[in-house]
């Protein structure tokens, strides 16, 4: 009896040394991991700055700072008009009589064989009609000292609100009229009576312009339409870059070839600053390649606006420019002897 409670007591000391270690060596071999943790998560990892921008995983980015994510390609109608449209713009609007071409001729070295040919444009009267040359009439101190009706008196103001445009610049490499913004704009009446018909109209110009638009909302009452200010009427959005490259290309060469009934935009077109405006029926949005594929999930087309935004001054030097993209114009007379 004695000897088997001896053994017991051994074997319960032996378990509770045994215990005793194995805690101690768990405890030791935790302390060392929370110590690794705790340095671990205090050290800061270096994130490489890429033009002021600080990434939000620099883990997948590579060990050379310097490196961004660009563009891969580029756009087929973007490099014709760098590569071909420019070229054919410049030849056609530059002219030598021009005081900064002038300047340029006076400044650059060159033969004289080639210095010859731009003086017989010096003989050439400039066109009364050509806006790049007319200035605005100044009254000199003799015809003012002269006329009595105007002596000590003030000048009249101007009759428009508008005020005064500057004179356009002189047509050098530098200034060549670009496209600038492609603006998209659709209105459905049918929002006014039920909001989720508007659905239609935004998820449409999402698909074909891969942006998201936003939402007009109505500046004032109508009556006659129920209209009420702050009413959703309709949805606009604004391209820029590769977006409004792909697009116009789209336009061109899918949309606008198979509508029919459309005899291109109108020569009239335009607010004399360079921007041209055309609309399209809602039987051209079924016409793009991402809306054909899946006409079921639309059952509303609508017609919308575009407006190509340019840096040309007047509305020539745009039609020029758009009409080297492809877009048609016609003479405001004969197309509407056409549609008759």
């Amino acid at each position: 009896m004695a000897l088997s409670i001896s053994i017991t007591r051994k074997t319960i000391l032996s378990f509770n040394s045994a215990y005793l270690l194995i805690s101690h060596n768990t405890s030791v071999i935790l302390n060392k991991v929370n110590i690794a943790s705790f340095h671990y998560k205090k050290r800061k990892p270096s994130i490489p700055k890429v033009s002021g921008y600080t990434p939000k995983r620099p883990s997948y980015l590579p060990d050379d700072p310097g490196f961004f994510a660009g563009r891969t390609s580029i756009n087929r109608f973007e490099e014709h008009y760098l590569n071909t449209l420019a070229d054919d713009m410049m030849i056609l609007l530059y002219r030598h009589n021009y005081p900064a071409a002038q300047s340029i001729l006076n400044n650059t070295e060159l033969d004289d064989d080639y210095l010859a040919a731009p003086k017989v444009l010096d003989d050439i009267e400039p066109d009364e009609n050509d806006d790049h040359l007319a200035a605005p009439r100044v009254l000199d101190e003799i015809e003012l000292a002269e006329n009595p009706y105007l002596r000590n008196r003030k000048p009249k103001p101007l009759r428009t609100k508008d005020l005064p445009r500057p004179l356009p610049k002189s047509m050098i490499n530098k200034n060549l009229p670009q496209l600038q913004e492609i603006d998209l704009h659709c209105m459905m009446r049918d929002a006014v009576q039920n909001k989720q018909h508007l659905m239609s109209g935004l998820i449409a110009l999402q698909v074909i312009t891969s942006e998201r638009p936003t939402v007009v909302y109505a500046k004032n009452n109508v009556s006659n339409w129920k209209l009420r200010e702050g009413m959703p009427v309709g949805c606009k959005i604004a391209l820029q870059g590769p977006s409004m490259y792909s697009f116009l290309d789209k336009l061109v060469e899918i949309v606008l070839p198979r509508l029919k009934e459309w005899y291109g935009i109108p020569d009239s077109a335009g607010d004399t600053r360079g921007n041209i405006a055309m609309g399209l029926p809602h039987r051209a949005l079924p016409l793009f390649p991402e809306i054909e594929a899946n006409i079921d999930m639309y059952p509303m087309m609508t017609g919308f606006d575009i407006i190509f935004k340019t840096t040309a001054p007047k509305n020539q030097e745009a039609r020029l420019l758009l009409s080297g993209f492809g877009l048609p114009f016609y003479p405001r007379k004969e197309g509407m002897k056409n549609k008759k």
